[in-house]
């Protein structure tokens, strides 16, 4: 047994063999746990990311945003990779580097496309916001394929697999406990919310009290939100850990 209460993370295949137990409270402390391994570095590139994302808002007062806005930001998901990379390694007890987190641009095509796969949802959305129901079904189908591919970009990155090997893969082991997934992405989005939603209290006091402008306001909120993120994604590698296991010790 290793320190998080979880079995050696040794590799499995989760699409064969009886139903496997989807441990959501065992992996939101495993990734809380692990991120105070290492806070100081999780904190300092989900800084950097929030600054990236400050650069792009000028292009969010564009009538024409939505399109280039969700193009954009499909650049972050083979940075956001990076955090996988050392929750893994940390859960390997392995030593970080802070140029760790940016291992995830060696996997930049396939990620890069499976960005704008995820994006596709999003830029329906907005370029169909004039319909009632329309951004309704893209977002039911946005949440559909967030789950259904919840594993893709780990698979890319620890076992090597291509783009759609990876989601294949990631789809099959979803639907034995697509419930529990479901429940899982829920408490870790409601979590999340609560943390951000204190985050942005406090960013609404600092901006009243030095009286920033709507910009400096925005700015703030943009990387209090994102300083929230490291904790989603950890959860997810402890997730990872304890049904597939690590295949990978260098990345």
């Amino acid at each position: 047994m290793t320190p998080d209460g979880f079995t050696t993370y040794v590799v499995k295949d989760p699409t064969t063999g009886p139903l496997f137990a989807v441990r959501i409270g065992g992996y939101i402390e495993t990734g809380w746990n692990t991120f105070l391994q290492y806070p100081a570095g999780f904190v300092g590139f989900i800084l950097i990311l929030a600054l990236v994302t400050i650069l792009l808002l000028p292009i969010y007062s564009k009538t024409w945003f939505p399109l280039l806005w969700c193009l954009l930001s499909v650049l972050l998901e083979p940075l956001l990779a990076g955090i996988f990379v050392v929750s893994a390694k940390l859960l390997q007890r392995q030593t970080c580097a802070f140029t760790d987190f940016f291992t995830g641009l060696r996997y930049f095509q396939p990620l890069l496309i499976f960005g704008l796969i995820n994006s596709f949802f999003s830029m329906g959305d907005e370029l169909f916001r004039q319909y009632r129901l329309v951004p309704v079904l893209f977002n039911l189908a946005s949440l559909a394929f967030t789950l259904a591919f919840l594993f893709t970009p780990m698979l890319v990155i620890d076992r090597r697999m291509r783009l759609w090997e990876a989601m294949g893969f990631s789809c099959r082991t979803v639907q034995r406990r697509w419930l529990s997934f479901l429940g899982l992405t829920f408490l870790l989005g409601i979590l999340l919310g609560v943390i951000g939603l204190s985050m942005s209290s406090i960013v609404a006091l600092v901006s009243w009290a030095f009286k920033f402008k709507l910009a400096g306001f925005t700015a703030l909120l943009v990387i209090s939100v994102r300083l929230t993120s490291p904790i989603y994604y950890i959860a997810l590698t402890a997730a990872y850990a304890d049904l597939f296991g690590f295949q990978s010790k260098e990345y």
